[in-house]
């Protein structure tokens, strides 16, 4: 864990987009990567990066990250890496309330140090390489959530969608990101509904 409280709201879809959140996902760039396996020691990822001819020796300095931390993301598989590519698969739940008919959005969080950040964006949570999509998504509703995964229906429908971006903190590499746009329903007890004593 991060050590981040975050904040979530139940919003109605119009408001999410009068919010710019991303509530779905372009079909273009669909990944064909093969999964790979997880985990480097700190020698062995270093001994990867020199073999795809990125310096090892820019981690840790400006602001990016060390080695060690490099290493234990890619062993937490919170990461993967592909040749002198960094991937990371997020799970992107948009779970309605069929009542209501609002979203969950995240629409804050607390750093350790009490910094306030303010977001707005669908639930989300890194996919582990080793972990069922479904898994992941029921995962994070029972430890980020706090929402029991048996009171969520997850549809079976997944879309992905894969982007690129240089991130400072791991130089010499690119980063994929992949996300899996996964649609969830709360299942509302009988008892939670009016008349029902």
């Amino acid at each position: 864990a991060s050590g981040n409280t975050k904040f979530f709201e139940w919003m109605t879809p119009k408001k999410a987009k009068a919010k710019n959140v991303k509530l779905t996902l372009g079909e273009e760039n669909i990944s064909t990567l093969v999964q790979a396996p997880i985990g480097l020691s700190e020698e062995a990822l270093r001994e990867h990066l020199a073999l795809h001819n990125v310096a090892s020796a820019k981690y840790g300095q400006e602001g990016s990250k060390t080695i060690k931390q490099f290493s234990a993301e890619l062993i937490s598989g919170e990461a993967t890496l592909v040749k002198d590519t960094r991937v990371v698969d997020n799970i992107i739940v948009i779970i309605s309330n069929p009542r209501t008919k609002e979203i969950l959005v995240q629409t804050g969080q607390v750093a350790p140090d009490g910094t306030t950040t303010p977001v707005e964006r669908l639930p989300g949570f890194k996919h582990r390489p080793d972990e069922n999509q479904f898994t992941s998504a029921k995962r994070m509703c029972q430890w980020r959530l706090e929402i029991d995964e048996n009171q969520v229906k997850l549809d079976q429908k997944v879309m992905m969608v894969e982007g690129e971006r240089k991130i400072p903190a791991y130089p010499g590499l690119r980063t994929i990101y992949r996300r899996r746009l996964i649609k969830a329903e709360l299942e509302l007890a009988v008892t939670d509904s009016p008349g029902n004593d």
